[in-house]
């Protein structure tokens, strides 16, 4: 998730107002979605994530 929150930070500009798609390896991160009481910094996190408009997907795609 910190990684995930670092690239957000690093790319706001060019992210802010758009929608678009995660993709993840780790099953974790489509956790995060699904809290109903986070606290500490999950809390941190998913408060600076949700002004953001994206889907996480779980999976790999394959580079050919």
């Amino acid at each position: 998730m910190a990684a995930f929150v670092f690239g957000l930070k690093q790319f706001r500009c060019y992210l802010l107002g758009r929608h678009f798609e995660v993709r993840v390896d780790n099953m974790a991160l489509t956790y995060y979605q699904k809290m109903k009481d986070p606290t500490g910094q999950a809390a941190r996190y998913l408060d600076f994530v949700w002004n953001f408009s994206f889907d996480i997907k779980h999976g790999m795609v394959p580079v050919i």
